[in-house]
């Protein structure tokens, strides 16, 4: 059987991408994971890929910028660290090659019919989950089922009607609208394959059984996850590695200390002090997606539409009119990152002039005594995280809006509660990272106004726009596969928040990955089909390639 994932034109009719709370899938530090998912810069087609004959045998140790949030895919809104392992000990149906096409994977083939509301996803033969159960279509639809019923995530897979299974191979998927582009989201979170008896018996969160690489040995909250060679492994004579160790470090420095030190052989990190400190030193090896052209993880503000002052537009155009992206640029980010005015990156089909507030201080005050005429000052409080460069950030725009007239207090929030009080709506103000993606309908359920909850229930668009303009962009991109009509409808999705101003962007995020020199082909992955796999994705890496040169 051959593989595919199009159906007659479906790739050339435009559902292909040349660039998350992505829950279903890439990484974020103030937030939940995005499906960071596209070409990484060109520094990574020779960085990191080995042409050497690779060994067998070593353990290595990965230093993540947090820990694992829990490795049940229903369950945990997973960040960097949680999709890492998750690439070790699962596999998703789907993966993102290195143009941006998404490919099968764990699947045969995933094929759409006419008019993209039914997709039929044939797995391969002769997969066996860790425990030595067979990989099954009635295993996909337990997971997908399990996925698009849980409470966090199922939002984000509310257009599925119906999974049901047609054979021992292939399960149909039936949609409740047209869905073009839904092979991306089963290159995420929402594409994991667990053992099923593990999930349905909610025993994956600490115990997980996949089809991966590698085989779960030990993990406790705070502590190094350990998963070991799985000899069975349906790709043959993978991995080289014999096990493989992520080892939470969330202080950068510690993090960049332990690295250079030579006490772990690979890090991640979004921090540009790090990627200053270790890009371009011949020590060792790093990627970086620096120069991505698609939709990478942006720095922003995000902004609360439903709680006064911020759900007011004037005060919103107030609060972005007195950011200076260039300050912050230079000052928080080592001068590295590009300004950003939208969530699409230069060079991106999606990319054009949004119309975005520029930095304008007389207008800013203008808007604050406005809006003080009116209904009194303007006072605003600012969350971060818990963090030296969280109470930077926080102090820098705290001093841009102050100067505007805006009263503005810090409140740092550590990390493990950031994301259950963003969800609840208890914030004003909020620094952030999201939105990386390998098309810009991963992020759906982050700017629906179908997502939008009332303040204090748990809801994934957390800005809570609830915008008539944006859910017809939304709904337009994810109906069609034309090139021309999606690429439409995100520019308009993009002008229309600029104009409406939930997010203040400030600058697009910077991901590196470095390794000692001994850790060969980091970067170098392969599809089944031998293409050559998305070398990193938000400070992700796929480990089944991995080998020491000892």
């Amino acid at each position: 059987m051959s593989e595919t994932l199009d159906r007659r034109t479906f790739l050339s009719r435009g559902v292909r991408t040349v660039g998350g709370l992505a829950l279903l899938g890439g990484g974020a530090s103030a937030g939940l994971a995005a499906c960071g998912l596209g070409p990484q810069s060109s520094s990574a087609s020779s960085a990191g890929v080995s042409q050497a004959t690779p060994r067998r045998g070593g353990t290595l140790t990965f230093a993540t910028e947090a820990d694992i949030e829990g490795c049940d895919p229903t369950r945990e809104p997973w960040g960097a660290a949680g999709l890492l392992s998750s690439r070790a000990v699962y596999d998703n149906l789907t993966a993102v090659d290195a143009t941006g096409v998404v490919r099968p994977y764990l699947a045969q083939s995933v094929t759409p019919n006419d008019d993209f509301t039914q997709w039929a996803i044939t797995i391969r033969r002769d997969v066996q989950f860790h425990d030595g159960s067979p990989l099954t279509a009635a295993a996909v639809k337990t997971n997908l089922e399990a996925l698009r019923s849980a409470p966090l995530i199922g939002p984000a897979l509310a257009d599925i009607g119906a999974v049901d299974v047609v054979d021992a191979l292939t399960v149909l998927v039936s949609m409740r609208a047209p869905w073009a582009p839904f092979p991306h989201h089963l290159a995420g979170q929402a594409g994991v394959v667990v053992e099923p008896k593990t999930l349905l018996a909610g025993e994956a969160d600490h115990r997980p059984v996949g089809t991966g690489p590698f085989v779960f040995e030990r993990w406790a909250p705070g502590d190094t996850f350990t998963a070991t060679r799985n000899g069975s492994y349906w790709r043959q004579g993978l991995p080289y590695l014999d096990s493989i160790q992520y080892e939470p470090i969330v202080d950068q420095q510690s993090r960049e200390d332990r690295f250079t030190s030579g006490k772990v052989d690979m890090m991640h990190s979004s921090d540009t002090q790090n990627v200053a400190n270790l890009r371009g030193d011949p020590s060792w090896v790093t990627i970086d997606d620096a120069h991505a052209n698609t939709e990478p993880n942006m720095d922003f503000v995000m902004l609360n539409t439903a709680v006064p002052p911020t759900d007011d537009l004037t005060v919103r155009q107030a609060l972005a009119h007195a950011i200076d992206k260039q300050r912050i640029i230079n000052n928080l980010r080592n001068g590295i990152p590009p300004k950003s005015f939208g969530p699409f990156a230069r060079g991106s089909p999606y990319h054009s002039s949004t119309g975005y507030a520029w930095f304008d201080l007389d207008r800013a005050r203008a808007l604050v005594n406005r809006y003080e005429q009116e209904k009194g000052p303007v006072s605003v409080q600012l969350m971060t995280e818990n963090t030296s460069k969280g109470a930077k950030t926080g102090r820098l725009i705290r001093d841009m809006w102050q100067k505007a007239g805006v009263r503005c207090q810090i409140v740092q929030v550590d990390r493990s509660q950031l994301v259950p009080t963003t969800l609840q709506g208890s914030f004003q103000a909020c620094t952030w990272r999201q939105f990386a993606a390998s098309d810009p309908d991963v992020n759906y359920s982050r700017w629906s106004a179908t997502t939008v909850a009332p303040v204090g229930r748990p809801g994934l668009n957390l800005t809570r726009d609830a915008s008539a303009q944006v859910q017809r962009a939304l709904d337009a991109g994810r109906a069609s596969a034309d090139t021309a009509v999606r690429t439409a409808a995100y520019q308009d999705l993009a002008r229309t928040f600029a104009s409406e101003l939930p997010y203040l962007w400030t600058n697009r995020a910077i991901w590196l990955v470095a390794a000692q020199r001994q850790v060969q082909n980091f970067a170098g992955s392969t599809l089944p089909n031998g293409a050559k796999a998305q070398p990193m994705s938000s400070g992700v890496i796929t480990p089944a390639e991995i080998w020491l040169n000892q």
